[in-house]
């Protein structure tokens, strides 16, 4: 048998690591929020995910 080791480029761009998975969740809702200093901390987010998630966030907070 001959086992295909190398991975192409494509394959290597739809790798995704935990965090990524982990704020793609938190921006469709389907997952725990994250803290807003956390948004761009391990790569930068998309827009619409850091507008999403500071969006989950602000729900949170009670004005005084």
């Amino acid at each position: 048998m001959i086992y295909n080791i190398m991975k192409t480029f494509t394959d290597w761009l739809k790798e995704s690591t935990a965090f990524t998975r982990s704020r793609l969740a938190a921006a469709n809702g389907t997952g725990p929020s994250i803290p807003d200093a956390e948004i761009n901390s391990h790569d930068t987010a998309r827009p619409w995910v850091s507008k999403a998630i500071k969006k989950r966030n602000k729900c949170g907070v009670k004005k005084h």
